[in-house]
């Protein structure tokens, strides 16, 4: 399963010096939530992403890390939590090892 949460707002980022990739791991357990919010919000802070998209950004994510904590596929699963801030776009990617469902309108 995959899940993305994307934000476009202008503008995102104030003067930031790296163009670095947030890319972590963790196991399917809600207890682990708030590390990953942690390291988003660290992540995002050092790209100097505007604090009230950076705060939307971190509750989408968590959002979509407790869903894949749900469908992660089993014990043995791991969730891949991966970010990127651009100029104009701020991405958070929440992936987890779950067969995905088929989407009927």
């Amino acid at each position: 399963m995959h899940d993305a949460v994307q934000t476009a707002v202008r503008p995102l980022v104030r003067e930031r010096t790296t163009v670095e990739r947030l890319e972590t791991v963790y196991p399917p357990r809600r207890a682990v939530a708030a590390k990953m919010r942690k390291a988003l919000r660290a992540y995002l802070a050092e790209q100097a992403l505007a604090a009230d998209v950076a705060y939307e950004v971190v509750l989408a994510a968590d959002e979509a890390f407790i869903n894949a904590v749900s469908h992660a596929g089993g014990a043995g699963g791991v969730i891949r939590v991966s970010a990127c801030v651009s100029e104009n776009e701020a991405a958070v990617e929440v992936q987890d090892g779950g067969g995905g469902f088929t989407f009927r309108a």
